[in-house]
Order: structure tokens, then sequence, then C-alpha cells
């Protein structure tokens, strides 16, 4: 990689050109320690998945009141995907779970896109999301990385299923005027239903089309397990 292209991956840490004038010159240590990890996940983004930085050194210029950066990185190899297994899957084939995992021999191993397509992406369609759209809540993925020669990785996915969940008791908290079947006819949750999170974050979505609630006291929904095969949700409202 350049220099440059190293030094895309800081987000807040930047050289400040004569002409950007709406850039703070100002040098965050704060700011610049959340960079340095950034650049890992940059390089474990792109194939590197040993990459890291070695060392830096911060060199202040006190006639210019200027501080200089240097860094050195350890690359490493570059890594694709050889093979991928998924083992202790039951309810669902292969085919399906690598259809959400998202990767195919030869691909580029993208370390973070392997964990979000796992476990949980932003749009929900993510391995796991399979379990717990099917009332698996407690289902987990573990992820073993075998490097194979200098160039390739296989993967192991192993799942553990566990047992599928009901929704025992649906509760509603934090209403003074909204009456309770207000609510509970947006709800995609009923008693007796198998567990989903889709559900759950459709009802969340439902209420806050009301504009009766705050925002933020919707996302405060509890999930209280019961046992291996109940769960009672709380869903908690400010008006």
């Amino acid at each position: 990689f350049s220099n440059s292209d190293l030094a895309d991956a800081f987000d807040d840490t930047h050289t400040k050109s004569w002409w950007q004038f709406w850039r703070s010159s100002k040098f965050d240590t704060k700011e610049y320690e959340a960079d340095k990890k950034k650049l890992n996940e940059f390089f474990k983004r792109n194939g590197y998945i040993d990459g890291y930085l070695v060392k830096d050194t911060l060199i202040f210029d006190d006639i210019n009141q200027k501080l200089h950066l240097k860094i050195t990185v350890n690359e490493g190899n570059k890594y694709y995907v050889r093979n991928i297994d998924v083992e202790g899957n039951t309810v669902f084939p292969k085919e399906i779970i690598m259809k959400r995992i998202d990767f195919k021999k030869g691909d580029i191993y993208d370390q973070e896109k392997m964990q979000l397509n796992t476990t949980a992406n932003q749009d929900f369609n993510d391995a796991l999301s399979l379990y717990s759209d099917y009332g698996y809540m407690f289902a987990e993925f573990d992820k073993e990385e075998k490097r194979i020669d200098k160039d390739s990785i296989d993967i192991v996915l192993r799942i553990r299923e566990g047992s599928r969940v009901r929704f025992r008791r649906i509760d509603i908290e934090g209403n003074s005027k909204t009456k309770d079947k207000v609510i509970r006819r947006e709800l995609f949750t009923r008693p007796g239903d198998y567990f989903s999170r889709s559900a759950l974050l459709r009802s969340v979505r439902a209420l806050g089309v009301l504009n009766y609630f705050s925002p933020e006291s919707l996302m405060k929904f509890k999930v209280n397990p019961v046992d291996e095969e109940n769960v009672d949700i709380v869903y908690s409202v400010a008006e």
C-alpha cells in the first residue's frame, strides 16, 4: 500500500493542506489512538490479516509548530479464501448459510466482512439472523481460521443452535396516556410465537411511526430469558 492509502484509513488524523481551510489542524491524542486501530482494521479488510502497526514516533517541529508522525507497519501476506466448512448445523443446510456468508473460493479474505456476515451486519441478513428469526435466540457461531501456505486460508464455522424459544409475556412500561391496546396492535410479537429478532425490530419501527414516543426510549426494549424455551419482552416507551 502507498503512504496515502494507509493515511486515508484514518478518520480524524490527517495532513492539512493550505487550501483545506475547513479542516482542523489540531492534533488530538484520543482521535489518533482510535485512528491507529482503524489502520489495523484496514489491513484485515484487504486480506492482510496479520498486518499491524509496529511503532509510531511523534516528532515536534518547534520552529513551525507542527507535528510529524512517523509510522512503521508490518503488512504481512495477503490471504485468499480456499475452503469454508460449516459444522453443527441441523436446522439449515450449508448452502443457505453460505449464501448469507457471501464468500467463494478465491475471494480476498476480508476478515471484517466475514465477521459481519456471520453474526451481525446492518441489513440483518447475516447467517446468525437465520437462526434468531426462526426462534433460535441462543444460537452462536464460532470461527476458526486455518492458514494454508503463505496466501490461503480455510475457515471452519461451528454453530451451536440451542433450543427453539417462544415469546411468553409481552409487557409495556412507561405509557401513562397511550392505552396498552393501542400499542399492542402495532406489535409483531405475540405470546406463544417463536422468538424473532426481525419481529422485535419491526415492532419498534411501527411504534416509532406513531410519533407518540421518543425514539431513544423505543430502543431500550428488554429481552428477559425465562428458561431455555421461553423469553419475556418488555417494550419501554416515553411519551
